[in-house]
């Protein structure tokens, strides 16, 4: 079993976008690890 728990802050006001660049590449970075984690064997 493998959780990703996230912690990232909201945006005032109306945004086109809810995750800037650095929050969307720590997220893909983190899910890796996740996918690793599940499809290994250990």
């Amino acid at each position: 079993v493998v959780a990703l728990v996230c912690n990232f802050s909201a945006r005032p006001g109306p945004s086109t976008s809810n995750l800037n660049h650095w929050e969307v590449e720590t997220l893909f970075h983190e899910f890796g690890h996740a996918l690793h984690s599940l499809l290994s064997r250990t």
